[in-house]
C-alpha cells in the first residue's frame, strides 16, 4: 500500500513539473462572435479566420494541427430568445483527437449531423400527401445518431485528412388485434458519407486549404398490417434519397509579418427524389414524381491581421443558393418547376479579437448581406409563368441547401483560457439590451447565446 502511494506521489510530482498544454480557443461560439454566418447545417464560419479548430468539420486535414485535443459544443440559448433553445440533440456534440504516432492522428466526432436528412423526410411527406391524399398518416423519423471517424497523415509540407461518417435512426409503432385490425408503422433514416482534405505549406507562410465531401441520405416510411378479416394489407411503402456533393478551397498568402491575404470559394449541391416503393393494397402504382435540388456557391476575398494581443479578420464575398422542385402529376399532365434563388452581393464578414489579459479575451463581429430573393413558377406548356423578386438587407445565405433570415448583425463574445482549457462564449442580443440574466433571470432569456469548451492535452 505504501509503495502504491509513493508511486502515485511520484507520478503527480513529475506531472506537475511538465509544461502545461497550450489552449486552442475556437469553435462555433468564437466564429459567431466574429462575424460568422451559416455555411451549412449547424456550422457558422467567418471564412477569413484562417486558423480555428472548427475547420476540422470542413477539412479533416486541420486535425493535424490539433493532435491531442477534445472539444464540446455545449450550444446554449439562441442568439436571441429562449435560454435553452439550442440545447437539443444534434446541436450538442463532442469530438476528440489523438496522435498515437508521430505524423498520424485519429479522432472521432459524435452526434453532429451535417446531412440534409430532415429536408429529405419533408420532401417524402409532401410526396406521400400528393400520392394518397390526407388519409395516409406519415411520421418523420427521429434525429439520426451520427458517428464520424477522422484521420490525418503528415507528409512534411502536406497534411492529408480523411473522414468517414455514418448515421441512422428508426421508429416502429404497432397496434394488434383481433378483433380489430392490426397495423405496423416503420419509419427510418440513414446517412453515409466521406470527407477528404489537404493542407499544403507552400513556403513563406503561404498555405493552401482544399477539401471535398460526398454524402448519401435516405428515409423510408412503411405501414403494413392486417384487416379485420385477417388479410395482409399495406398502406403504401415510400422512400426518399438524396446525394450531397461539396467542395471548399482557401489560400493564405502572406503579405507581411502581420497581414495575410485570403481568397476563398465554396460549392455544394444536393439532389434527391421521393418514390413509391409499393402501392397500397388494392390500389394502383402512383405514376407521378417529385424531384428536388439545391446548388449553392460562394466566392470571396479578404484578409487577417495579427499582433501580440489583437487579431482582425474580414472580407467581402458573393454568395448564392438556388432551390428547385419539379412536380409531375400522373400523365398526361406536364411538369411544374418551382425555384427560389437568393443571391447576396456584397456579403460582409468582419471580426476582431483582443486578449487584454493572458486568460481573458474579448471579441466583436459584424455580418451583413445585401440579398435579392427571386421566386419563379413554370407550369406545363401553355400555362402562365410567374416570377417575383424582393430585395432585403439581412438575408443570410448558407453554403448548404436552404436560405435563412438573420437579424443579428453585430455580435460580441468572450474567451477564457487556463493552461490547456478554453471556454468560448457569444454574448446574446438579449444581454446587450436587457442586462445579465445568467442566474435568476425571471424572463427566461439568456446571457450567452452559444458556448464551446475545449481542452488541449498535448
Amino acid at each position: 500500500m505504501v509503495q502504491r502511494i509513493a508511486v502515485l506521489l511520484l507520478v503527480l510530482a513529475v506531472a506537475s513539473t511538465e509544461v502545461p498544454a497550450q489552449a486552442h480557443p475556437g469553435g462555433l461560439a468564437r466564429q459567431l462572435s466574429m462575424g460568422g454566418s451559416l455555411f451549412g447545417s449547424n456550422l457558422v464560419l467567418n471564412p477569413y479566420v484562417f486558423e480555428d479548430p472548427v475547420y476540422i468539420f470542413v477539412n479533416p486535414a486541420y486535425q493535424a494541427n490539433y493532435p491531442q485535443y477534445a472539444y464540446l459544443n455545449v450550444a446554449g440559448g439562441r442568439v436571441s430568445g429562449f435560454s435553452s433553445g439550442d440545447n437539443i440533440f444534434g446541436n450538442q456534440f463532442v469530438g476528440v483527437s489523438f496522435a498515437p504516432t508521430r505524423g498520424f492522428t485519429i479522432g472521432a466526432i459524435l452526434s453532429r449531423d451535417p446531412s440534409v436528412t430532415g429536408q429529405v423526410a419533408s420532401q417524402m411527406s409532401t410526396f406521400i400527401s400528393t400520392a394518397q391524399g390526407a388519409g395516409r398518416p406519415q411520421t418523420s423519423p427521429p434525429p439520426i445518431d451520427v458517428f464520424e471517424v477522422t484521420g490525418t497523415f503528415d507528409l512534411g509540407r502536406i497534411d492529408l485528412g480523411l473522414a468517414v461518417i455514418a448515421g441512422w435512426s428508426s421508429r416502429t409503432s404497432m397496434s394488434e388485434g383481433p378483433p380489430q385490425a392490426s397495423s405496423k408503422s416503420e419509419v427510418s433514416a440513414n446517412m453515409f458519407g466521406v470527407r477528404a482534405g489537404v493542407l499544403t505549406n507552400l513556403g513563406g507562410g503561404n498555405i493552401l486549404d482544399v477539401a471535398g465531401q460526398f454524402r448519401l441520405d435516405k428515409t423510408s416510411d412503411n405501414i403494413t398490417g392486417t384487416d379485420i378479416a385477417g388479410a395482409a394489407s399495406n398502406n403504401g411503402e415510400y422512400s426518399a434519397s438524396a446525394t450531397e456533393i461539396g467542395a471548399w478551397a482557401r489560400l493564405k498568402l502572406r503579405a507581411s509579418k502581420t497581414v495575410n491575404f485570403i481568397p476563398f470559394g465554396a460549392f455544394q449541391s444536393v439532389s434527391g427524389e421521393p418514390k413509391q416503393d409499393a402501392p397500397p393494397t388494392g390500389g394502383t402504382a402512383y405514376l407521378g414524381s417529385r424531384k428536388f435540388s439545391a446548388q449553392s456557391f460562394a466566392l470571396g476575398v479578404g484578409g487577417e491581421y495579427t499582433s501580440s494581443t489583437i487579431y482582425l479578420a474580414g472580407g467581402v464575398s458573393w454568395q448564392s443558393t438556388k432551390q428547385t422542385t419539379e412536380t409531375t402529376p400522373p400523365p398526361p399532365t406536364g411538369t411544374t418547376t418551382s425555384s427560389t434563388t437568393v443571391s447576396s452581393v456584397p456579403v460582409f464578414h468582419f471580426g476582431g479579437e483582443w486578449w487584454f489579459l493572458e486568460w481573458l479575451g474579448a471579441r466583436a463581429g459584424y455580418y451583413r448581406a445585401f440579398s435579392t430573393t427571386t421566386s419563379r413558377n413554370e407550369p406545363p406548356t401553355g400555362g402562365v409563368i410567374t416570377e417575383s423578386s424582393v430585395f432585403g438587407g439581412s438575408s443570410l445565405v448558407p453554403i448548404g441547401s436552404y436560405a435563412f433570415t438573420d437579424n443579428s448583425l453585430i455580435t460580441l463574445g468572450l474567451g477564457l483560457q487556463f493552461g490547456g482549457f478554453a471556454l468560448d462564449a457569444m454574448v446574446s442580443e438579449d444581454a446587450l439590451r436587457r442586462g445579465l440574466g445568467l442566474v435568476g433571470s425571471s424572463d427566461n432569456l439568456n446571457t450567452f447565446g452559444y458556448i464551446t469548451l475545449s481542452y488541449a492535452f498535448e
